[in-house]
């Protein structure tokens, strides 16, 4: 697991994935070529700065989204705090990044616990979570939708089949498009011996299926999807590998991170470090 792909936040870099055949190219969040249909996953969304999808994210509220810490870390410093509507924006219903409904971001934290050392071992990323406030109530409709989170916090059993879902980068390309595949939940001990935490999930399947750059803060769901069960947080070295299973959040762990944030507001403040974005600066022709 390199540097550049450990934490899977789109840095627009070049990642082959390739499956048996020396001539062809596997698509890194696709089952044989699927790309999701609208209202497929309402509960996706993107991640946007300046309308580039970074990351991806879990719709758990009209207010509230889900994604991976290392998404929102390089944020929170107070040159961010005037950030403009056309700055951060996530983007919901849509099938295709910039096709979507924006909707500006009023606060971006993460979990008070996250640390990361950036070295080729995903033990060094822990409590990867993180929660976006939106500056306004979604509107729901057949193709924006939340997701349940876990009631109570529980190991994900192995052996479970589950479907995951991203706008990240597909091969050698990026194209924008939001694409989903089938996975079966692993051990992770048994692949990183002692290299993963508690808190994790761990999921794999057969060359070629798998998370790649611009998957982080995406959702890790039942096989029926009504409920999240985890966030992407790292990756195998190569994109869909076969060899080293994709690792995930746990967020039924992070129920009292989760509620806290929820209720965050002026005069209850929470303790996760987080940016409260200032809306009332107007926004300019160019989002700056």
């Amino acid at each position: 697991m390199k540097t550049a792909i450990a934490l899977l936040y789109f840095v627009f870099v070049v990642a082959v994935c390739s499956d048996d055949s020396d001539d062809s190219v596997k698509l890194r969040i696709i089952n044989k070529g699927e790309v999701a249909k609208i209202g497929e996953f309402p509960y996706q969304v993107s991640f946007n700065t300046y309308g580039v999808s970074v990351c991806g994210g879990v719709l758990i509220s009209p207010r509230h989204v889900l994604t991976a810490a290392h998404c929102v870390m390089d944020h929170l410093s107070e040159e961010y705090r005037n950030a403009t509507k056309n700055h951060f924006t996530i983007e919901v219903g849509s099938i295709k990044v910039g096709t979507g409904k924006q909707y500006g971001i009023k606060r971006m934290s993460h979990h008070k616990d996250f640390f990361l050392i950036m070295r080729p071992q995903p033990e060094l990323v822990r409590n990867d979570i993180a929660m976006i406030h939106l500056n306004e109530s979604v509107k729901f409709s057949k193709n924006v939708q939340a997701i349940a989170v876990p009631s109570k916090p529980s190991k994900v059993k192995d052996g479970m089949f589950v479907i995951t879902s991203g706008f990240g980068q597909s091969a050698i390309y990026y194209d924008g498009k939001l694409k989903y595949f089938y996975a079966k939940t692993v051990d992770c001990e048994s692949s990183f011996k002692n290299r993963t935490y508690f808190n994790n999930i761990c999921t794999k399947f057969t060359k070629g299926y798998g998370v790649c750059y611009g998957d982080s803060g995406g959702p890790l769901v039942d096989i029926r999807k009504k409920v999240l069960l985890g966030i992407t947080s790292t990756s195998a070295e190569e994109c869909a590998s076969g060899v080293e299973p994709d690792v995930w959040v746990n967020v039924s762990y992070y129920l009292d991170f989760i509620k806290e944030e929820m209720q965050h507001n002026v005069t209850n403040k929470s303790s996760h470090p987080g940016l409260d974005i200032d809306w009332s600066t107007p926004t300019t022709s160019n989002g700056r």
